[in-house]
């Protein structure tokens, strides 16, 4: 690889890098607008499973329906690499439910939830275009006491309900009928 080529990639690494850092130090900082100053305004957003693909306005907008859901709301960044215009970051979350605002329809619990995701961005003219973060949902819902907890009575009673269902069904698929 030529040495301006390999010029060129750092640059667009340490880019990158820079640009969705500060996007996280905003957020770590509790500025969940910030979207708003560090997306592009064609940018798109989407937490897989939870929420999107969204444009920066709808992300902080995502982002302080959170807060009015969890106050005490709080971002850390645990590990950030960069290559070409992409960087990914493992951040933690943790909060506590307690509202006024709702999560995913539901109404506060009470409950704390504590966990790890993943922020895959890409970035261009030193705004982010894409962004996609990745979080194991139902670790969050366990968490927040919206599913049951793993091996509990509730568990076992929900497999159970849903086993039958797909049972019924198949059986009424075998049948002929709907």
């Amino acid at each position: 690889m030529s040495e301006s080529k390999m010029t060129e990639r750092t640059s667009a690494a340490s880019n990158a890098h820079e640009v969705v850092r500060a996007y996280f130090a905003e957020l770590e900082a509790g500025r969940f607008d910030a979207a708003l100053r560090h997306y592009s305004a064609d940018a798109v957003g989407t937490l897989h499973g939870q929420f999107g693909p969204a444009r920066r306005d709808e992300v902080a907008n995502y982002l302080s329906e959170l807060r009015k859901a969890f106050p005490d709301l709080s971002f850390q960044v645990l590990d950030l690499i960069a290559e070409n215009d992409t960087a990914a970051v493992r951040w933690r979350a943790r909060g506590t439910f307690t509202g006024p605002g709702t999560f995913m329809g539901f109404r506060p619990t009470g409950a704390a939830f504590d966990y790890e995701g993943l922020d895959i961005g890409q970035v261009a003219d030193g705004k982010i275009q894409r962004l996609d973060g990745y979080a194991d949902g139902m670790t969050i819902a366990r968490q927040l006491g919206l599913m049951p907890q793993t091996g509990s009575i509730g568990e076992r009673a929900m497999t159970a309900v849903l086993n039958a269902r797909t049972l019924i069904a198949r059986r009424r698929s075998r049948a002929g009928g709907t």
